[in-house]
């Protein structure tokens, strides 16, 4: 019930914005806001969903108890997204992650003008 008016925002925007839009969802958790939006929303109006939290596991390293297991996310469910999710570790209290975020997510994508940004969190 608390997510319904992020959804109707995230819905809004995106049906107004003339660009692709790529969502990045701050401090997702495991990601269940960013996996209910990538059910709803056309997939030809949105680029992927970047789920950003801390608690990820890098890319190259075994799932550990401190880690938010991505299994429900890569596991035999990663074709099945109609948007592209993926995982980002970031901390966000750091400086130097806040730059490598906006310049590996901020951005738009090749070939494109601009690409539209919705940062949730």
């Amino acid at each position: 019930v608390e997510t319904a008016p992020v959804i109707a925002a995230v819905r809004d925007y995106v049906a107004a914005e003339p660009r692709r839009v790529t969502i990045v969802d701050l401090c997702c958790g495991k990601g269940y806001l960013s996996m209910l939006l990538a059910e709803m929303l056309p997939t030809d109006r949105v680029r992927g969903c970047v789920l950003v939290d801390n608690a990820w596991p890098r890319h190259d390293v075994a799932v550990q108890d401190k880690h938010i297991n991505p299994e429900h996310l890569w596991g035999r469910y990663a074709d099945a997204w109609p948007v592209p999710l993926c995982t980002s570790k970031i901390d966000l209290k750091k400086r130097c992650s806040l730059k490598a975020l906006g310049e590996r997510w901020l951005s738009a994508e090749e070939g494109e003008e601009d690409g539209g940004v919705l940062l949730l969190g």
